[in-house]
């Protein structure tokens, strides 16, 4: 699976608001920038969402992140989280445009996938 997009924006209603919009991935990556401008905040979020789905970390505390992934079997594969003051307020999981996936709060739909023939 290739992460090709992510969008991501933290602490919407406060001072230390920060957000990256339509960030597109290749094969191999190579972030540059002055500094403060947000380097390590990418990576910082890419490896926190990773380790909240693959539940190796502490909670996340506040954002809205959306990862774009491509896959050859799949087709496209995006998964969208929201987070505020600890809580999960929504995570969806879509793949070719089908919800596999609808959660608000503690509630949660899941769809099938259903193979061609």
């Amino acid at each position: 699976m290739l992460l090709k997009r992510m969008d991501y924006n933290g602490h919407k209603e406060e001072a230390n608001y920060w957000e990256v919009s339509d960030l597109v991935f290749g094969p191999v990556n190579l972030i540059v920038g002055q500094n403060a401008t947000g380097k390590t905040r990418i990576m910082n979020v890419l490896k926190n969402v990773t380790r909240q789905v693959a539940w190796q970390a502490p909670r996340l505390y506040h954002g809205e992140t959306t990862l774009t992934f491509v896959q050859e079997e799949v087709g496209l594969f995006e998964y969208r989280l929201h987070i505020r003051d600890g809580k999960v307020l929504s995570e969806t999981i879509e793949m070719d445009e089908k919800t596999v996936l609808d959660r608000e709060g503690q509630m949660a739909t899941f769809g099938m996938r259903v193979a061609a023939s």
